[in-house]
């Protein structure tokens, strides 16, 4: 996620920092009051260049939060979301993920795509991605169904959403390489021959289409 471009002044709100309590070790928690977000603030806003998001259960119930970096490194389920972007000629736009990204750098994947932070749904981070990864916003989206946390989906409940947009997009340079538009029969083609260029997850979700 490009930090650029999240707005992280709601997570100083008193009900989220007794949230994240447990991770603020150098503060007492009694400490942690609305009284005392002015005094705090600089610290918090150090701590919080990261992604904070829930950790989950084997029913996707909410029983922590920790850091990306964290969940990832000990497999601990958390939340997700894919966004597909269909044009009126029926064309899927997928993105091709930057070289910099440390997950499928280079590959196509969803036309946009997430992790849930600790204080959003599914839906709000679904409208935010559209946003920070290409600039999209007014695009009413479609619940179309949920993928369970297992290893091929790195351990994430991921909910997938469906919009219609024809572009064009403002691609985020920090997580976009570039983006292109593929035909129902492209991408039938390379599933159907487990093309590498494209990620799992996208393969996993156009199965289910």
């Amino acid at each position: 996620m490009n930090l650029g471009g999240c707005n992280h002044k709601h997570l100083l709100h008193p009900r989220y920092l007794l949230v994240l309590s447990p991770y603020f070790s150098c503060l007492p928690r009694l400490l942690l009051t609305y009284n005392s977000v002015c005094d705090y603030k600089q610290y918090l806003r150090i701590r919080m260049l990261t992604e904070w998001l829930n950790v989950v259960d084997d029913n996707d119930q909410i029983i922590g939060v920790d850091s990306r970096q964290r969940i990832h490194a000990e497999g601990l389920k958390h939340r997700a979301v894919h966004i597909l972007l269909f044009n009126d000629d029926h064309s899927l736009f997928l993105q091709k993920r930057s070289l910099s990204k440390d997950i499928n750098p280079g590959l196509w994947d969803s036309s946009a795509a997430g992790h849930v932070d600790a204080d959003e749904t599914y839906e709000q981070c679904a409208y935010r991605e559209l946003q920070e990864e290409l600039g999209l916003i007014n695009c009413p989206l479609e619940f179309l169904f949920k993928i369970p946390a297992a290893a091929v989906t790195g351990k994430e409940f991921i909910q997938v959403y469906k919009g219609i947009a024809n572009g064009p997009f403002c691609l985020n340079a920090d997580e976009i390489e570039t983006g292109a538009w593929f035909s129902f029969e492209q991408m039938s083609t390379y599933i159907n021959n487990n093309e590498m260029m494209l990620t799992d997850i996208i393969k996993m979700i156009w199965s289910r289409i």
